[in-house]
């Protein structure tokens, strides 16, 4: 019976997260006055991102190398109030992803780097708030390995 995936450590989700966070700044097309937030949604007009549960080791090798996956969010909150606004919405979202997944390479520290960013979500509205503000969302994992 095959062993089960260990679930990577903090410092995994530390590094990958914040990684990921600066490669999402450096989008170009990023909309005047969006705001990007880390591991939080603070606003309207706000772009999170959020490394989600379930990061795991996928191999591991003796020399201490290993390769791992790990599950995140983006998550875009804004007031909309007509079709057009939430057409837009969709759209950056996508342009993001877009963009994440046809530049996935970069090196992070420790030796680590992103191989494959697989976008694993269509752009959805998870939620119309209380003071009328609409959240999109797009989940994706990001693969990377450590040799």
């Amino acid at each position: 019976m095959p062993e089960e995936a260990r679930p990577l450590s903090s410092k995994e989700y530390d590094v990958i997260g914040q990684g990921l966070f600066e490669k999402i700044s450096g989008y170009p097309q990023l909309p005047a006055g969006v705001k990007l937030d880390y591991q939080s949604l603070d606003g309207t007009g706000h772009i999170g991102f959020i490394t989600m549960p379930g990061g795991k080791y996928t191999k591991e090798y003796v020399t201490g190398g290993f390769e791992a996956q790990l599950p995140f969010q983006m998550c875009y909150k804004l007031a909309a109030t007509g079709n057009s606004q939430m057409l837009a919405a969709e759209k950056v979202m996508d342009g993001i992803a877009d963009y994440l997944e046809e530049n996935p390479g970069m090196n992070l520290s420790g030796g680590r780097e992103v191989t494959e960013i697989v976008m694993n979500s269509v752009t959805y509205r998870s939620s119309a708030e209380d003071d009328g503000s609409m959240v999109f969302v797009r989940n994706g994992t990001v693969k990377y390995e450590k040799l």
